[in-house]
């Protein structure tokens, strides 16, 4: 089957060279609810192109010293995307993000 030019996957192989990562960090980063690539109907992962600077993201947070539970939990905070349920929030066990650092923080409004 011919994929339409714009609609041709990115396979876990293009997002690491493109990110410049080996291909378990993709995986990695999946598991760990970091990324949520669509699946193919042959269980292949299919990254958008926006998961490249997520990927770069989550690298630059790591190099800061964060830890990939806290990355979880901020990473939205730092596209201006960030939604909640409160099924998140309780399976996360806490605030999750809002869009903006410090919204939903106790005494952010100080």
């Amino acid at each position: 089957m011919a994929w339409p030019s714009s609609a041709e996957p990115m396979l876990i192989g293009e997002l690491a060279e493109r990110t410049g990562t080996s291909e378990r960090l993709p995986r990695y980063y999946d598991r760990a609810g970091l990324l949520r690539p669509e699946r193919l109907p042959n269980g292949y992962r299919d990254y958008a192109d926006s998961d490249t600077a997520t990927v770069r993201r989550i690298r630059a947070l790591l190099a800061a010293g964060l830890p990939s539970r806290i990355i979880r939990q901020v990473l939205p905070c730092t596209t201006g995307t960030a939604t909640a349920t409160a099924r998140d929030q309780e399976r996360d066990g806490g605030w999750v993000g809002s869009g903006t650092f410090g919204a939903g923080v106790a005494g952010a409004d100080r």
